[in-house]
């Protein structure tokens, strides 16, 4: 059996992109930079004290969270792992080319459907990786990448994870060969330094050392008082993260009121919360919400200073709504609390709210104010009859079958009374259209006939009746069920 056209042409294709497989460079992505912190260094401090050499480098660990990528120096390296160079562009240009063929080979040539998408994911992933060595090495050669527009960070950026000891609350012990440290934790970047005495003081030494240059990014001390830590780790925090971005940032949080208020950035859809911003800009914020007056906002974004900004939307004003019942003198809540009692005027609301009218020995009336109510809204109480939502929901029941089994039972009578009716009104028919009907037959029939006829209306009367009841009841059982 000769194979069919189709397949001698996948065939063909899957052994071109083979080919320019072998023949380029093996993509292989760049792993995360890992960043470890080390316990500071006590020197000589007071016993009482000691707790300052673990409890800093923690807090300054999670206040600096939000720094989860770096952009590499001029000769720094981009990938993991110490003193390793960054890749060339040409050789990572070749690496993303081969990447891509790889992906298209795997595209063709793997039949079985759900082996297919799962070795078309780990192609799609190391196109990716690297793509973003390439992006690495391209500003490794030109001294580093820029921001774009709107402050968001550019490509050729490094992603950074914490050393895999600290998710189970470990630190490095202290550091005084960053190197060695570096070589034995595989580390990319470290944090580490010192706490010592001074003069009733606490003097807090801190350093941000990168493996692959050899180099401290930054070094610093801050002095704080014993009692007051969080004010040592407020000062080292902006730069201990802008050692580890590699740059000057600005940390932009947004707060609204509402809270599901739609936030636009220069147009762009943004959310509530922190972000990230490196490059100066003056974005335009735009708040907007059912029911409430949008506003705008200019934001002033400069690295190196943090910007904070809540907005607080007003409601759209809306008619007040005059509130009486029948009988006056209900006592009103509205969505749970007091607002008094009928007639009263409620103030008008940008929201739905439930207002529920309760008065002694009345039933108890729920009534939905949606934004736009306004004028006059009268609302009858009706007698209460003692009995919970159970009881008076049996008891509209038993009304509602009581009245439909009384229906039911009135129309055999209509039924039976109207073919006997029909019958006569037949036979006086026919004895009519004979043109000699018997005198004494037709005054023997005419009686029956009118006495059917009248049974025949009363009883289609009654049934009516019933009818128009089991209706009425039903409205009162469906009533009680809501």
């Amino acid at each position: 059996m000769r194979p069919s056209g189709g397949i001698l042409a996948r065939l063909a294709a899957a052994a071109a992109l083979a080919c320019a497989a072998a023949a380029g460079v093996a993509a292989q992505g760049a792993p995360p930079l890992v960043v470890g912190w080390a316990e500071l260094d006590p020197e000589g401090i007071p016993e009482g004290l000691a707790h300052a050499a673990t409890l800093i480098p923690r807090l300054l660990m999670e206040g600096t969270s939000f720094a989860d990528s770096r952009l590499p120096g001029p000769g720094e390296a981009a990938a993991s792992g110490p003193g390793r160079a960054p890749d060339s562009p040409e050789a990572a240009r070749a690496a993303v080319a081969a990447a891509r063929r790889k992906a298209d080979l795997v595209a063709i040539t793997v039949d079985d459907p759900f082996r297919r998408e799962s070795e078309l994911a780990a192609a799609r992933k190391a196109v990716a990786d690297a793509r973003d060595r390439l992006l690495a090495a391209l500003a490794s050669v030109d001294g580093g990448a820029h921001d774009g527009a709107g402050g968001v960070p550019a490509a050729g950026t490094a992603a950074m994870v914490p050393w895999q000891g600290h998710a189970d609350g470990l630190l490095l012990e202290p550091v005084s060969d960053p190197a060695a440290a570096c070589r034995d934790k595989k580390l990319d970047i470290l944090v580490f330094g010192s706490v010592r005495d001074a003069s009733g003081y606490l003097a807090v030494e801190l350093s941000v050392y990168v493996a692959s240059t050899g180099t401290m990014a930054w070094t610093g001390v801050e002095y704080a008082f014993p009692d007051d830590l969080p004010a040592a780790v407020a000062a080292l925090t902006r730069p201990v993260a802008t050692a580890l971005l590699g740059r000057p940032y600005s940390l932009v949080e947004l707060a609204v009121t509402p809270a599901h208020a739609a936030l636009r950035l220069d147009g762009e859809a943004a959310a509530a919360g922190r972000s990230l911003h490196f490059g100066e800009s003056d974005p335009e914020l735009l708040a907007s919400a059912p029911g409430f007056s949008p506003r705008t906002a200019v934001l002033s974004v400069r690295p190196g200073r943090d910007v904070s900004l809540r907005l607080e939307l007003e409601p759209v004003p809306a008619p007040a709504l005059l509130l009486e019942s029948d009988p006056p003198g209900a006592t009103v809540h509205v969505d749970g609390l007091r607002a008094g009692v009928t007639p009263l005027e409620l103030g008008g609301a940008a929201f739905t709210r439930v207002a529920r009218l309760t008065m002694p020995g009345r039933v108890g009336v729920d009534l939905v104010i949606p934004p736009s109510a306004g004028s006059l809204e009268t609302v009858t109480l009706p007698p209460a009859d003692g009995l919970d939502f159970s009881g008076r929901f049996e008891a509209g029941k038993d009304r509602f079958y009581r009245s439909l089994g009384w229906f039911v039972l009135s129309l055999p009578v209509s039924v039976l009374s109207y073919g006997s009716f029909s019958a006569y009104r037949s036979v006086l028919s026919s004895l009519a259209a004979s043109g000699s009907p018997d005198p004494a037959v037709v005054a023997r029939l005419e009686p029956r006939y009118y006495a059917t006829q009248a049974v025949f209306w009363a009883s289609a009367a009654a049934s009516a009746a019933l009818a128009v009841n089991a209706v009425i009841e039903l409205a009162g059982y469906i009533g009680a069920a809501e």
